[in-house]
């Protein structure tokens, strides 16, 4: 599942980010493969805002969209 398809409250740990280049931005953001993450907010043709370790990080639709994340049921 991608960031992007997660739905507000929803936890999931990311497992794979896509793009090599994407990947450096979400490292800039203390993302990685092995975060957990939660989605707080999805803006519609915007920013998706996620919870990681307390801290609330607001990323672009093009970079959510390469992060797989596995969800927690």
């Amino acid at each position: 599942m991608l960031v992007t398809e997660m739905r507000r409250g929803q936890t999931g740990v990311i497992i794979f980010i896509e793009n090599a280049r994407l990947q450096r931005d979400a490292m800039r953001f203390g993302l990685g493969a092995g975060q957990k993450v939660e989605c707080i907010e999805l803006l519609p043709a915007g920013p998706v805002v996620l919870r990681r370790n307390h801290q609330e990080l607001a990323i672009g639709r093009e970079l959510a969209s390469c992060i797989q994340i596995k969800c927690n049921q």
